[in-house]
Order: structure tokens, then sequence, then C-alpha cells
């Protein structure tokens, strides 16, 4: 039986070997190479059945979603501030730049 990686390698091992060289019909190498076939194709299944995400998966997707978010509120708010350096009113009130008269 194929429990892990290691066995899995050695079982391709074994039935690369009788690929090479196939035993008898009826010998117990057919029976071996038969049985090997069979657990080869089970573990296969199984790994194929495993699910390919993980739970932190989904943490890391709401880490970036909220990164970005906050990325796009500091751009929002960035803009939305007035540069203190400027002397001409952006809404509209009050006095413009005077020519010194």
């Amino acid at each position: 039986m194929i429990t892990d990686q290691k066995s899995f390698e050695a079982a391709l091992e074994k039935v690369t070997l009788y690929l090479e060289n196939p035993p008898r019909e009826g010998t117990v190498q057919d029976y071996e190479f038969a049985s090997l076939l069979e657990d080869v194709a089970q573990y296969q299944t199984e790994i194929q059945a495993l699910p390919t995400t993980s739970a932190m998966d989904g943490v890391v997707s709401k880490a970036h979603d909220l990164m970005r978010k906050a990325a796009d509120l500091r751009a929002k708010r960035e803009a939305a501030l007035k540069p203190r350096w400027s002397s001409f009113p952006e809404d509209g009130e009050g006095i413009g730049p005077t020519t010194g008269i």
C-alpha cells in the first residue's frame, strides 16, 4: 500500500522494472505487478482529490484586497487635500493673487 511520496516513488521504480522485463502470467511477480499498478492508480486518485488551496489562501487574498483598498483610499485622500503651499483659492472664495497695487 502506498501511503506517502517515498513509497509512491519506490512503487513506480518497481513498476518500471516490471515494464522492462514483464513477468510471466500467473506468477507471483505477475500478481505483484498487478497489485503495484492498482496501488499506483489508487494513490494518484487520492492525490488528485486533495484540495489545491489551503485555508491561508483566503487570508492572503483578503489581505491583498485590504491593501488595495487602503492604497485607493490614500490616493483619494491625497487628491482631496488642498495643497498648503498654494495661494490660489481652489473653492472660488476669498481673494486671488494681487498685482501689488
